[in-house]
């Protein structure tokens, strides 16, 4: 699926390992200012990939982060490790 690029790495990761659940509040964080088609879109796929699992909406209008996530192709270990050389290079 295309997605957005990250904007917003520190957010990105603090959401991930935050509540669980990210809605179009959090997804402008991590993508920036992006219109509210591109955020349905994105929230659709995560939402069909959660029916397909079987797993139920827990909160309304927010997605399963770690799903989201994964359909997005996001990876989240490579978002800190990015963050950590960024760090380290005091960038």
């Amino acid at each position: 699926m295309k997605r957005p690029e990250v904007m917003n790495t520190e957010a990105a990761i603090r959401h991930y390992y935050g509540t669980g659940y990210i809605g179009n509040k959090e997804m402008l964080e991590i993508f920036g200012k992006k219109g509210s088609a591109t955020i349905a879109r994105l929230k659709k796929a995560a939402r069909l990939q959660e029916i397909e699992q079987e797993i139920p909406e827990v909160v309304p209008n927010k997605v399963n982060v770690r799903i989201a996530y994964q359909v997005w192709n996001i990876d989240i270990d490579q978002l800190i490790e990015n963050r950590r050389q960024l760090q380290a290079l005091g960038l």
